[in-house]
This record gives C-alpha cells, structure tokens and sequence, in this order.
C-alpha cells in the first residue's frame, strides 16, 4: 500500500477526488473495517484523519484510502490471474 497511499495532504486529496470522480460520488455506505499495515503506512494513515481535518477535508481519510485501494487492486488485475 506504501507505493499507492500519498505522503502529502495534495497527493491525497487528489486521490480522494479522482477515486469520488471514477464512481461518479456514487460510493455508497461501507463497513468498518481493520487492516494490518507496514510501518511505512502506518506511519502515512496513523495521522492521515487529522491532517486532513486540519487542511479543512474531514471526513474524506476514507476516500483517500478507498482510492489507494481502488489503484492496487486496478493494477493487481492488469497482471492477469495468479498462478499456482
């Protein structure tokens, strides 16, 4: 996830934005859920709500990560099925 979760509040919200554009901010509602993460993540998602609300965007920490997720699993399925 290091390689898809952005380090600066820029990167960020511009990935909330290009995910909430590609689903046309039809999102619809999720479900909490817990991840175990790198330290190299950890140390980007564990201030990520806050700096966000501190840059005037609460509430969107869950969009930047929807869109991380969307770009990894966009490219997981560019590289065809795993094999055995």
């Amino acid at each position: 996830m290091s390689k898809y979760l952005p380090a600066t509040i820029e990167e960020q919200l511009a990935l909330a934005e290009e995910f909430l554009l590609s689903r046309e901010t039809d999102v619809g509602t999720g479900k909490q859920a817990s991840h175990r993460v790198s330290p190299d993540v950890y140390a980007i998602a564990a201030s990520l709500a806050n700096d966000l609300r501190e840059a005037g965007r609460a509430r969107i920490a869950v969009h930047v990560y929807s869109g991380a997720l969307d770009r990894f699993l966009r490219d997981l399925a560019a590289e065809g099925p795993l094999g055995k």
